[in-house]
């Protein structure tokens, strides 16, 4: 039932708008918390994950890392994608073909209306690189 009420219409309007437009890249942002409920904490402000387009994500570290050298920045950090628990990236970017990234930047980078500002420009300029190469 959920499935035919969310998932089901949510695939097809993405598949919809990728018939309508050719697309260059595929991006999927997240949000993660900072201290596991173990009490283990993550030491990354932001992860990039990728499975089979590993210099999209290293250009989101990259170029975030050098707007921002004092973030903790990591390729497949605090997750990795997995085919049956994650669902935009490999079901819609990677059989594409499609430069792609998932996106997790840790929550508390995103208390503040500042902060949320300053994450949308680091990922707009990260996004900017990615869509300007060739």
């Amino acid at each position: 039932m959920r499935q035919q009420m969310i998932f089901d219409p949510l695939n097809a309007a993405i598949d919809e708008g990728f018939a309508r437009a050719p697309r260059r890249a595929a991006f999927s942002i997240h949000t993660y918390t900072r201290r596991m409920q173990d009490g283990v904490r993550r030491k990354w402000d932001a992860g990039f994950l990728s499975r089979r387009d590993l210099p999209t994500a290293q250009t989101f570290v990259d170029s975030i890392g050098r707007a921002e050298p004092g973030l903790t920045l990591a390729v497949n950090q605090p997750y990795q994608i997995e085919t049956d628990s994650d669902w935009f990236i490999p079901h819609h970017a990677e059989p594409r073909g499609m430069r792609h990234t998932l996106v997790e930047v840790c929550n508390d980078q995103l208390e503040t209306d500042a902060q949320v500002a300053r994450w949308v420009d680091l990922l707009a300029q990260a996004m900017g690189e990615i869509l300007a190469a060739p």
